[in-house]
């Protein structure tokens, strides 16, 4: 698909280009998450271009915006799975979410200690830590862009950002990319798309570790956790509900081959 947005003059240059959301399909998101994806990647290489060129500031800003396209796919991909199973989807909600770049970046910060291998609680308090950085995080990207006061003077970002900035930085840019596609992208293509695996979760193992999760079994892993801080019972119960979901999803594909 080719979109020659600057090149159309029989658009109404007045109301601009960029339509608001109205309700996607699964295939419409699936393509949504691809192209998302796929943008980010494109980012990272044009900011490895410009790095290339020692102009590190606008380096950064790029790769910094490859984070924030990553962070639609949980938000896009959250309304598919409620659409699916009934729930009313806010499109309008949905659209604000994802023209907003601090709840986009949210997304990706709370991925980075589930990736780490962190614990509960450790992953919790770095998620929140980061959180209250927000502004930061924020400034950072908008004095790599634009000219900006500081200490009484209007600051250039290409003085400002050193290329070792941006090489600390790349390499947690290009984690996030791998895990965000692990993650939510590489199911739906190993499913054949998203609507089939959106299917699959009507499958009796996906509703049993539903109703364990949020049953007993899962409040007392989850109750255990609070009182001692011990997070075994919680990662005992997902091995276990994930092991026998693995095992009947296997039976289910025996069965359909033979």
């Amino acid at each position: 698909m080719r979109v020659y947005v600057a090149t159309d003059h029989d658009r109404p240059w007045e109301k601009g280009f960029l339509e608001p959301l109205g309700p996607l399909t699964p295939e419409q998101i699936e393509q949504a998450c691809e192209a998302a994806l796929a943008n980010a990647g494109d980012l990272l290489e044009e900011a490895d271009m410009l790095r290339a060129n020692n102009r590190c500031a606008r380096a950064y800003f790029l790769a910094h915006i490859a984070c924030e396209e990553l962070g639609k796919l949980p938000i896009l991909t959250t309304a598919a799975v409620s659409q699916h199973i009934g729930h009313d989807v806010d499109w309008n909600r949905i659209d604000r979410v994802l023209r907003d770049h601090a709840e986009k970046i949210k997304k990706v910060l709370f991925m980075d200690p589930i990736v780490g291998g962190e614990g509960l609680a450790a992953g919790a308090t770095a998620y929140e830590a980061d959180v209250a950085r927000m502004r930061a995080y924020t400034d950072t990207k908008n004095a790599s862009l634009y000219s900006f006061p500081f200490e009484g003077q209007f600051a250039r970002p290409l003085d400002a950002f050193p290329c070792e900035f941006y090489d600390s930085f790349r390499p947690l840019a290009e984690g996030r990319r791998n895990a965000f596609e692990a993650m939510y992208l590489k199911p739906l293509r190993e499913s054949g798309g998203l609507q089939a695996f959106l299917e699959r979760m009507n499958a009796p193992h996906f509703q049993e570790i539903i109703a364990a999760v949020t049953g007993e079994d899962g409040r007392q892993a989850f109750e255990a956790y609070q009182e001692t801080g011990d997070e075994s019972h919680i990662r005992a119960l997902f091995d276990r509900l994930l092991g026998d979901a693995v095992s009947a999803e296997r039976s289910r594909d025996e069965e359909e081959n033979t």
